[in-house]
């Protein structure tokens, strides 16, 4: 109980900076979805699906294996070393995106902004040299720290964007502060239109090295190839794993942009198209704020839990309170879609894929049960299971793409998502059931998981009234259902626990 209550404060404290951050972050989606039009936020929506899969290169699993190793041996020299080691290797790759910027910049669409992918290749490695000390702050249990330097982030990042986009472009245009055009007029360039994003995003980034100036200081440059090898040898399947996991993640973007027929939505070309399925895409970001919070507070304390003798019963817990919370914010978010769209999508034409909801959030939620799942291949340190599975998934993904994707368009990318998290999850189970038992409870799982598809998928279904009506009724339904289950959880536990 005790340390089921340690999970929970600890993941609540890093959902805070998980949660309230995302939510930042999540200011700028009806901000960019105002000022660009579908295909230039399908372009945004390509370019960070291709940052997503470069940060698991640029880190390839060792800030996973920092928590194995630090743990085993609590040899500081351990930090200096997994510093040194992203650092060189970061410098390596960020010199070689830089050097072929122009290149890359015209094989993804978007001839003459080599600018992008340099700054980008800078954004890489900031962000890639920032995730050990990110790690020691987890590892050290000081998670103030952790929130402090996310959320001082994600505000730099905020705030750029909204004085380049809203501030610099209304003066700009003289719509307010005309006074000021003369001297704005000499640092803001209207034609650099999305790069101000990802120039917000540099700037944003930057930042990080002041947040975590007392943890970079600390580090000193300190190689030992005996030390590092056995570390590499656990990382690199974590980072294929990592890797497959991008893919799995971002490969339907990849490929709506590069594979949907040209005329498959009359109205979109497949970059516009790849726009609206990104900002609905960017909805289910509610579960991956929760699964985001358990993962930081979940993997160190799954490795410190596992000496215990009951470890195997507090696993099964732990999993089966997370289906109960991912279950309910999926209804949740799925219920109130509209809603939340008219909020976050203030174009429009970014809620015809809306439909698509229950289908990514559903596969979010399989997505985090297989975090849970999977665990035992981390604590036994048979780690190309991993590896194993993600790359299933990626094949899953990549074929189901390929067949549905020009027969349905982007509901086959949904599809396919949802296909390839739940696959995962039943293999991880299968194998781990051998290997590492957990005596997890499946009829409730299941139970959840038919309540909440139900419910999400027939709440598209339902008969609109008015918006305001129907949204007092869906939020009125969400609080009741809310506290229905939490009665049901709480009955159960003393129950079981009497």
């Amino acid at each position: 109980m005790g340390a089921l209550k340690q999970l929970a404060g600890e993941t609540a404290l890093y959902g805070v900076s998980s949660i309230f951050g995302r939510l930042l972050n999540y200011f700028l989606v009806p901000l960019h979805t105002a000022i660009f039009i579908p295909s230039e936020f399908g372009s945004i929506t390509l370019l960070y699906s291709y940052v997503a899969v470069f940060n698991v290169l640029y880190t390839y699993g060792l800030e996973t294996a920092y928590f194995r190793f630090i743990t085993k041996s609590r040899d500081p020299k351990i930090y200096d070393l997994a510093c040194t080691s992203v650092l060189s290797s970061s410098l390596v790759f960020s010199a070689i995106l830089i050097y072929f910027a122009p290149d890359i910049a015209r094989l993804l669409g978007e001839p003459g902004k080599g600018y992008i992918i340099q700054w980008l290749a800078v954004i890489l490695f900031v962000d890639a040299f920032s995730s050990i000390p990110f790690a020691k702050l987890r590892i050290e249990n000081r998670p103030l720290k952790f929130v402090i330097a996310k959320l001082g982030n994600i505000l730099l990042i905020v705030f750029f964007n909204i004085l380049f986009l809203l501030v610099f472009k209304g003066i700009y245009e003289e719509r307010f502060l005309v006074s000021l055009k003369p001297f704005i007029g000499d640092i803001y360039t209207p034609g650099l239109g999305i790069g101000y994003v990802f120039l917000a995003n540099l700037l944003g980034s930057a930042g990080l090295l002041f947040f975590l100036f007392s943890e970079i200081k600390k580090f000193s440059f300190y190689f030992n190839w005996t030390t590092l090898k056995p570390i590499l040898i656990y990382s690199i399947p974590i980072m294929i794993t990592g890797l497959s996991g991008m893919l799995n993640d971002n490969l339907d973007k990849i490929m709506i942009a590069s594979y949907l027929p040209a005329d498959f939505y009359p109205q979109h070309n497949p970059q516009g198209a790849l726009g609206i399925y990104g900002a609905v895409f960017k909805l289910s970001v509610f579960m991956m704020l929760g699964i985001q919070a358990f993962r930081y507070a979940g993997e160190p304390f799954f490795f410190s839990q596992a000496e215990r003798r009951d470890s195997a019963m507090l696993y099964a817990s732990v999993f089966h309170y997370f289906v109960v919370a991912g279950s309910v914010l999926m209804i949740a978010v799925s219920v109130n879609a509209d809603l939340i769209a008219f909020v976050f999508l203030r174009n429009p034409e970014f809620r015809l894929a809306l439909y698509l909801l229950p289908y990514l959030l559903l596969a979010k939620l399989f997505f985090g049960m297989y975090i849970n799942i999977s665990i035992w291949y981390k604590l036994t340190d048979k780690t190309m299971y991993g590896v194993y599975f993600s790359v299933a998934g990626t094949i899953i993904t990549l074929v189901l793409n390929l067949i549905l994707l020009p027969i349905i368009g982007y509901l086959g990318s949904a599809i396919a998502m949802l296909s390839c998290y739940s696959s995962m999850c039943v293999l991880a189970y299968y194998f781990g059931q051998r290997i590492y038992p957990v005596p997890y409870k499946l009829w409730p799982v299941f139970a959840y998981l038919a309540i909440s598809t139900i419910f999400s998928v027939g709440s598209f279904f339902v008969q609109h009234t008015s918006f305001a009506v129907d949204s007092a009724l869906n939020i009125a339904f969400t609080i009741v259902f809310t506290g229905i289950i939490f009665l049901f959880e709480k009955k159960r536990w003393k129950r079981n626990h009497a």
